[in-house]
């Protein structure tokens, strides 16, 4: 990612989903507020808008995406959808159960703590970016002349900061709260030894329940795991972290954490698809939930 600019992916993420969101056969999977809220998002900067402008053009939603699609990451759009249900539903399930402080972690233009914020008043909300992809998000708050008392915002530069020194001298930031943490499409551009020292760091700031819920990346198994590699290189956003679902159990105990469950792209087709599942998806993905129910 570029010092001064937001990140590309995740002008991309909300591209991806309001182009999943304009086909019939997948708009059932974006309701109106998460298609509005994307919408709105993207329109509150010039970078957004130009994104919208595209969908808006016949010849790259028909020619351009699929053929990209189809060189570098097969049905990923589908796939940006099918991982935010999946992250969407835990949290909800985690909310109803009690948790009262859910934090993401490299939160991009995400729009799910501004939606569940809206109807979990007494739930506190916290977004950690850097402070270029969240001056877009202040962007989008301007211009909807929304501002809602439990959201908060704690931009760190992680090349001059630490989640643990900034996060526990944040106000808002309780360290008894039960807490969810997410971190969706993150760890996979860190290395092993950031990876366990998040792990750390997120034991140490919390000494209540905790539960985190993040995506992670299969090793590279076939020649489109390689092209998109390169493609997000040239973007400044290269991959470093490839961990196969068959070690993180084993990985999350060494860290102090129990998997509760993961669920591969296959397990999100089958919660969410209504019809017929894709000939060929991006599988390299998968979303892990793990728990530290004591401190």
């Amino acid at each position: 990612m570029k010092e001064n600019e937001a990140s590309s992916t995740a002008l991309t993420v909300l591209q991806g989903i309001l182009y999943t969101a304009r086909k019939p056969e997948y708009a059932y999977l974006v309701d109106d507020e998460f298609k509005q809220s994307c919408e709105r998002m993207l329109n509150a900067s010039e970078q957004g808008r130009k994104r919208l402008k595209q969908l808006d053009n016949w010849f790259y939603r028909e020619c351009a995406v699929p053929v990209l699609q189809r060189l570098l990451a097969p049905n990923i759009t589908l796939h940006y959808v099918l991982r935010k249900r999946g992250i969407e539903d835990y949290a909800r399930t985690q909310l109803k159960k009690g948790m009262t402080q859910v934090i993401n972690l490299g939160a991009g233009l995400d729009t799910l703590a501004y939606r569940l914020s809206k109807k979990y008043p007494e739930v506190s909300f916290i977004e950690i970016d850097h402070p270029a992809t969240q001056n877009l998000k202040e962007q989008f708050f301007k211009s909807s002349n929304e501002a809602l008392e439990n959201l908060h915002y704690l931009p760190i530069d992680f090349t001059e900061q630490t989640l643990e020194g900034e996060l526990s001298q944040f106000a808002a930031f309780s360290a008894e709260k039960p807490t969810l943490f997410i971190c969706e499409g993150v760890l996979m551009y860190l290395n092993e030894q950031q990876v366990k020292d998040l792990f750390s760091s997120l034991k140490k700031l919390c000494n209540h329940q905790l539960h985190f819920v993040f995506t992670a990346l299969e090793p590279e198994d076939h020649s489109h795991n390689s092209l998109l590699k390169r493609y997000l290189q040239t973007k400044g956003e290269a991959i470093h972290w490839l961990k196969p679902k068959a070690e993180m159990a084993d990985f999350v105990s060494h860290q102090g954490f129990t998997l509760d469950e993961i669920a591969t792209e296959e397990i999100l087709c089958s919660r969410y698809l209504k019809g017929e599942v894709p000939k060929v998806l991006l599988t390299q993905e998968y979303l892990a939930h793990a728990q530290v129910t004591e401190n």
